[in-house]
């Protein structure tokens, strides 16, 4: 028999109502609204006002007609066809793709320094449509507020878990200014892993409005260690060599500070351009380069071999003796006339040539390890050692710069430290076997007359007796693959070379990337977040992409 059912009224917008329909009253023309009745099986369901009734009998009696009901009444704006003509609805952004979509996207403005705002750029959200259009793109408040904060949190959770298996963690810090002329300080974490793989992390940067004295300093790095869990590894910092660093770093009870030797080598060649003779004669040199630059015909003459003039602080020496050594390749056709002592010149290009060397070295390491600075050192001493007859200005220009032996004899290319005095050489050798021992926490099963430290001579005395590692090799690997010959030593090892030579990094010129004109009211919140994620992030996210 069949069954006369009324559509439901068309105020009834819920889904479901595609697939109910109400009776006539007994005797009447109204509709009985207490029932709904199913067009597809007739069966009554009590109506109480809401849809619960209805949903459930469609999810128990018509489970595969439940999503094609809510796909034909969902939100039109919520709703497009793909390319099969099939109903496609937008993603929920707790969706597993929608949050790697995400995630992705906040990569991708972290790892290559873009606004929020992009994700508002035209070009942008139509190529993400594109890609995907059932995903909704987040907004750059979500992004600040919830998207980044997030994955910072996480980035820094695993930071933390890879600091707490390190045997000594080594920090960098330095500050900078930000193209909107506000102070910031950044600390960096260096250490070698499990794997004898250099490990490095950005761990925080901090805007310091106030004065950068050694009390503030040292305040900033005790919090550092404490929030970091950094105090219990006998943590060693690398600074440049302004006395507020030093002064800051024996407050903040450090147990060994290294000052930059890239900044030492730029001090002393600041202080030796300083000598008036190689002043007056650097004056000339720069007048003479000014008039090149500025004469469209001699700059056409001298195109190839254009002189250096304005060059940043940190290549003030590796500068000066390029523009001197160019100098000098044009003197035969310009000097004659317009320099007045072509010898001083020549002793300037010859004392600053050591130094050049030694700087190029230490900055095409990674991170050069205080390892290579007693052999820089030594070379330098020699390079610039006194010779009968040379110019005053040579002699004037003579400096001394401080060693780290041990580190160096624990680099298997180093350590044999020919540089060194017998006497000197076997002194430090001593103190190196002294503290392997004092370090061991490893009882030793043999013979109980036998101490640590006679088992840490005789791995000393193994070790000396090895082949010399190349200079071009690297030394982790060498200890990776001798760590169990070495067992005591290898602890020193790590120790030792983990220790930046250096505390110049790209760390600092990325970070004056981040306040563009695009990001000049960035919160230091941010500042601290981005490029906290845009120097750590990539090797979390491989991690994570293996897993």
């Amino acid at each position: 028999m069949a069954v006369n059912i009324i559509p439901a009224p068309s105020c009834f917008k819920a889904d479901v109502w595609a697939y109910f329909g109400f009776k006539k009253k007994k005797d009447s023309d109204f509709m009985d609204k207490t029932l709904a009745v199913c067009k597809l099986c007739h069966t009554s369901v009590k109506n109480s006002g809401n849809t619960t009734n209805l949903r459930a009998h469609l999810k128990r009696h018509h489970p595969d007609k439940v999503m094609l009901a809510e796909e034909l009444h969902r939100d039109p704006k919520q709703t497009r066809l793909d390319s099969d003509g099939m109903f496609s609805h937008k993603l929920p952004t707790t969706s597993p793709r929608s949050q790697k979509i995400t995630e992705t996207i906040v990569y991708f403005i972290c790892q290559d320094l873009r606004p929020y705002t992009v994700v508002e750029n035209a070009g942008f959200r139509l190529m993400v449509n594109a890609m995907e259009p059932r995903y909704q793109i987040p907004t750059r408040e979500h992004l600040t507020k919830v998207c980044v904060p997030r994955l910072y949190a996480q980035t820094k959770a695993h930071v933390k878990a890879s600091i707490d298996s390190a045997e000594r963690v080594a920090l960098m810090c330095d500050g900078w200014t930000s193209r909107t002329t506000e102070a910031y300080v950044t600390i960096t974490a260096h250490f070698i892993n499990e794997e004898w793989e250099l490990v490095n992390y950005v761990l925080q940067t901090t805007d310091m409005p106030e004065s950068h004295t050694r009390q503030n300093l040292a305040e900033h790095l005790r919090k550092a260690l404490t929030e970091w869990g950094i105090t219990e590894k006998d943590p060693v910092i690398v600074t440049d060599n302004a006395s507020n660093m030093s002064i800051a770093a024996a407050e903040a009870a450090f147990s060994l500070h290294v000052k930059c030797y890239a900044h030492t080598l730029n001090l002393a060649a600041q202080r030796a351009l300083k000598v008036t003779a190689v002043a007056r004669l650097l004056g000339r040199v720069r007048r003479i380069v000014s008039f090149f630059r500025r004469s469209t015909t001699g700059s056409h003459i001298l195109k190839e071999k254009q002189m250096l003039l304005r060059l940043p602080q940190h290549k003030l020496m590796t500068g000066a003796h390029d523009m001197l050594e160019r100098f000098l390749e044009q003197q035969p056709a310009i000097c004659a006339a317009l320099l007045s002592n072509v010898t001083t010149a020549e002793d300037v290009v010859s004392a600053l040539k050591p130094m050049k060397e030694a700087t190029q070295y230490m900055s095409k390491e990674k991170i050069p390890s205080p390892s290579v600075i007693a052999p820089l050192q030594d070379k330098l001493l020699n390079g610039l050692k006194p010779i009968e007859g040379e110019s005053s200005v040579m002699k004037d220009m003579k400096a001394a710069i401080a060693t780290l032996y041990a580190s160096s004899a624990m680099d298997p290319r180093f350590k044999s430290l020919p540089f060194l005095t017998d006497n000197k050489r076997q002194e430090v050798y001593n103190g190196l076997v002294a503290e392997a021992a004092r370090l061991s926490i490893q009882p030793l099963e043999h013979d109980p007359r036998h101490t640590q430290e006679d088992e840490a001579k005789e791995q000393m005395t193994r070790y000396r007796e090895a082949d010399l590692l190349e200079v071009k090799e690297d030394p982790l690997v060498w200890w990776k693959e001798h760590q169990y010959e070495y067992p005591l030593l290898s602890h020193l090892a790590k120790r030792y070379l983990c220790i930046p030579g250096t505390s110049v990094s790209s760390v600092f010129s990325t970070a004056g990337d981040i306040i563009t004109a695009q990001r000049s009211a960035l919160l230091p919140e941010h500042v601290d977040q981005i490029l906290f994620l845009n120097k750590n992030l990539r090797r979390m996210w491989l991690t994570w992409s293996a897993e």
